[in-house]
């Protein structure tokens, strides 16, 4: 059986440019996103798999657990499973990311059982990874192993959520 991350959203003034580029392999799912961001633009998110998230372009959003959490400027971050993150972002553009999501196990399998795996982790940058990031959506986008490739819905490969709606997406 595939591995299919659920994830649920709500996002206001993020626009995707054309339909998400996703690319299963054995123990994950890449997501590959452009969009164009409005000025205010925000969202919320919890996935039920843990996570990683690159901006490239050495671009950043505005992430934070909650509301009440100041937000902070971040390249890439490390969200664990059913964690909420916000975000925003500063100005209007356009934003490429790379969405990285793993089962718990595989993670676990990765790390060892004695990781602490509870608490997100923020890059203020991608240093050297962004060269690899770029690697990777190149893959999500025109995937050397077709076969590995994800129908396309226009969606995420997140299964969708029912009962949230993501609004102005």
């Amino acid at each position: 059986m595939k591995f299919h991350p659920r994830m649920f959203s709500k996002v206001q003034g993020f626009h995707p440019i054309k339909r998400v580029d996703s690319l299963s392999v054995p123990g994950a799912v890449l997501d590959y996103w452009q969009v164009d961001t409005r000025l205010g633009a925000r969202g919320w998110y919890v996935s039920m798999h843990p996570r990683l998230v690159f901006l490239m372009e050495n671009q950043k959003l505005l992430l934070q657990r909650s509301a009440e959490e100041p937000p902070q400027q971040t390249a890439a971050c490390f969200i664990p499973a059913g964690m909420e993150k916000r975000s925003g972002v500063e100005k209007t553009g356009t934003i490429r990311h790379l969405d990285v999501h793993l089962p718990h196990k595989t993670l676990r399998a990765i790390l060892g059982p004695d990781a602490s795996l509870r608490a997100p982790i923020w890059f203020p940058s991608l240093g050297r990874l962004g060269s690899l990031v770029e690697l990777l959506a190149q893959e999500c986008a025109a995937p050397v192993r077709e076969r590995a490739r994800q129908p396309q819905s226009g969606q995420s490969s997140a299964l969708p959520s029912t009962g949230v709606e993501s609004s102005d997406r």
